[in-house]
């Protein structure tokens, strides 16, 4: 078991990484440099921590932990789990019904397009994440894992987020439960919401996700379902909202939206979705996502953007 990093070792760590990736192939530059971690260890660590959290709360060294986390696609919390580090998307409100599943689907279904190595991990009782990307083909029990393609599989397992390896990503659909979302540390929340009860119970629980060290991004979701009116208000104020990000993508209330749950394909593949305004705003919403997950986009839109 390693012992704690101290708030430079990650800076370091990461820095490293990133030159390395940027110049040499993943798997090459993995195998160079992991042996260089003890060399980490007796340079920035020359007697354990017990516990590195009063120093990495610190403002300015979360700020440069932060940056090269974003510059090299790996994030304090997993550095434990060193050579398969990967980006964490927890998708979250303590509310039922506001489309965590729906947008946690499409993350995935578009991800797998990106061609990014994708791990989504349902942790919900009902299950519903798992029968959709494993196309209703799988027995649901307890630990069940569908390999949907090459990039990206679908894992069963319920209350408790495993530890994965050669992924990029892994998305997280949470239960309404708090105590089940908090107990693992995400790189991003994403916070699907939609009404005034969504938005309250979202206001409640927003410090303990913020407390996890985590960024928070909310969206705005089923848009028009209360009026014009309602929207505007609600937008004032997720806007008034300190220290949380707003995916700068609102989805609507559509059809077609609704239709992927019944045929267990993304909105752009449902019949009727291909084409529409709908699914030009579900692709832009997991761009958005994606890209301030710190991912570049391979590949070109496949609804052409609207003018």
């Amino acid at each position: 078991m390693w012992p704690q990093p101290s708030v430079l070792t990650p800076c370091w760590w990461i820095a490293l990484d990133a030159v390395t990736r940027s110049i040499l192939p993943r798997d090459l530059a993995t195998a160079l440099v992991v042996p260089l971690w003890p060399v980490a260890r007796v340079l920035f660590l020359p007697a354990p921590v017990a516990s590195p959290k009063p120093l990495i709360f610190a403002p300015l060294a979360r700020a440069l932990v932060r940056c090269a986390s974003a510059w090299s696609g790996a994030t304090y919390s997993h550095m434990r789990m060193w050579p398969n580090m990967h980006k964490t998307i927890g998708v979250y409100n303590n509310k039922g019904g506001v489309g965590k599943t729906m947008t946690t689907s499409h993350l995935a279904w578009y991800a797998e397009y990106q061609e990014i190595r994708t791990m989504a991990v349902c942790i919900d009782n009902q299950g519903d994440l798992f029968r959709i990307l494993s196309r209703g083909d799988a027995s649901m029990k307890e630990g069940t894992f569908y390999e949907r393609s090459p990039y990206l599989s679908v894992v069963f397992s319920p209350k408790k987020v495993p530890k994965f390896t050669n992924v990029d990503l892994v998305l997280v659909d949470c239960s309404p439960a708090i105590e089940v979302a908090v107990s693992f540390s995400p790189s991003l929340w994403l916070v699907p919401i939609h009404g005034r009860l969504a938005f309250e119970n979202m206001h409640n629980v927003l410090g303990e996700l913020e407390a996890s060290a985590s960024d928070v991004m909310i969206l705005m979701n089923m848009s028009g379902r209360g009026g014009k009116r309602m929207d505007f208000e609600l937008r004032k104020a997720i806007a008034a909202i300190p220290k949380a990000k707003v995916c700068d993508v609102v989805l609507p209330e559509a059809d077609a939206i609704t239709r992927t749950t019944d045929f267990f394909k993304p909105v752009w593949e449902v019949p009727y979705g291909a084409g529409t305004s709908a699914a030009v705003l579900v692709e832009s919403m997991c761009r958005s996502v994606l890209t301030t997950a710190g991912f570049k986009m391979k590949k070109r839109r496949i609804n052409p953007d609207e003018e």
